[in-house]
């Protein structure tokens, strides 16, 4: 009567602990809908920022986990199941549950991190991918810490071995260690943001979308294709960048005019039009007052440059080529002439060199 009576008794309580992990985790699931489903939509309404709800999103999946983590541990104190099998089940729950919001803690933190720095409008977040993995690395690493400590094992000794192993892992990797500390030094200067219009070393333009652990994700400004440039080149290179201190960019105009030309007059319908480029032409800066200096005497014309402004480098060419086209007919209008290049043969010293009269030069 007595093993009957046992035998019931532990069959009702591993009915009672699957009973309880069945209403944990319908109540994480009724939490997910009722609560935090209905939060997103009434913060949806009440705030204009979307951090809120995207956290609230984030606790959607994770929060069924904890409370079916939570229903499994009171289970485990009905259940006799042992002293140590009671120990190591509660040591695998403690391990899961610090897993899960190891990796959940660190998606907050980086989506705070992107919200926290603004992003221009109309551009991505300054927050570089780099940025983003070092902090996820960060905060697994704590959680790793915490992850050893639930089962008593000391951290010290192994970070004197990972010390040691990681000077020879540090001697084979120089060139993926190069790129990486070059990626988080361009991110932490700033010198260079995602968004910005760069021209490299080799002049060409182009738009920088993402900086990761080994390379540069940028965009070419016109054939809209990817190139992919090293952290470490880039770091080393020579660039332009075409946003910093400000995206409103010079447009410099060069003009010659003919030797006979009235230069006063020049001037004046040279600053006329640009004036009127920089208020009817898309791209143009209004408040800026066009100005032209001349530059030299050259072979066949005086030249001048006009100097323009456009609120950035895309919206120059258009402004360069509004401007060339009015200035072109504006100076046909007033009989100003743009001469072609002009070079001068001396008819009668080729001659002499013909008839001997003096040493015809050696062919190269």
């Amino acid at each position: 009567m007595d093993e009957l009576w046992t035998t019931l008794r532990d069959n009702a309580a591993w009915l009672g602990g699957v009973a309880i992990v069945l209403v944990a985790a319908t109540l994480g699931q009724l939490l997910r809908t009722f609560v935090l489903d209905r939060l997103v939509i009434v913060l949806e309404r009440k705030t204009a920022s979307t951090l809120d709800e995207d956290i609230i999103r984030s606790l959607r999946r994770p929060v069924v986990l904890w409370v079916t983590l939570g229903g499994f541990y009171v289970a485990l104190l009905v259940v006799d199941v042992g002293a140590d099998m009671q120990e190591l089940i509660g040591d695998i729950l403690a391990a899961a549950f610090i897993i899960s919001i190891t990796l959940w803690f660190a998606e907050v933190v980086v989506r705070l991190l992107v919200a926290v720095v603004p992003a221009r409008p109309g551009q991505a977040s300054p927050v570089t991918g780099v940025v983003q993995n070092v902090v996820r690395i960060f905060v697994m690493l704590v959680g790793v810490v915490l992850l050893l400590g639930n089962f008593g094992i000391s951290v010290a000794p192994m970070l004197t071995t990972l010390g040691i192993g990681g000077l020879a892992v540090a001697l084979g990797l120089q060139e993926t260690l190069a790129n990486v500390f070059a990626g988080m030094q361009l991110t932490i200067a700033r010198q260079i943001r995602v968004g910005d219009v760069l021209s490299l070393a080799e002049g060409e333009e182009m738009v920088l979308e993402d900086i990761g652990w080994r390379a540069t994700r940028m965009r070419r400004l016109f054939t809209h294709t990817t190139v992919i440039v090293p952290n470490a080149k880039l770091a080393h290179d020579v660039i332009t960048n075409y946003d910093l201190p400000t995206p409103e960019i010079g447009v410099l105009v060069e003009v010659g005019v003919h030797y006979e030309s009235d230069l006063e007059k020049v001037e004046r319908l040279a600053c006329e039009i640009g004036r009127e480029v920089m208020v009817q032409v898309a791209g143009g800066v209004p408040s800026h007052h066009p100005f032209a200096r001349y530059r030299r005497f050259a072979e066949s014309s005086i030249e001048l440059i006009v100097h323009l402004r456009a609120v950035g480098l895309v919206e120059s060419m258009l402004v360069r080529h509004e401007y060339i086209k009015r200035l072109a007919a504006r100076f046909r209008a007033e009989h100003i002439v743009i001469p072609y290049p002009i070079r001068a043969i001396n008819l009668a010293q080729e001659r002499a060199s013909v008839a001997g009269l003096i040493e015809p030069r050696p062919a190269d």
